[in-house]
């Protein structure tokens, strides 16, 4: 296995991922950044995320 990606999905796909590999996996973290956030919202929704967290600063 390579990178941390590669270990990351395989361990959720239950299966050797690598690089050019098409995968679905259950999501457990989701971060969007000010320019993306109105994009990720409405489509996240349909996940049903079990709860959503706010940040109070960077290092949260």
């Amino acid at each position: 296995m390579g990178t941390i990606s590669e270990k990351i999905l395989s361990a959720h796909a239950g299966t050797e991922v690598k690089a050019g590999d098409i995968c679905v996996v259950p999501v457990d973290f989701m971060m969007s950044q000010d320019g993306t956030t109105g994009l990720t919202i409405k489509p996240s929704a349909r996940w049903r995320p079990p709860r959503w967290r706010i940040p109070t600063s960077m290092l949260s």
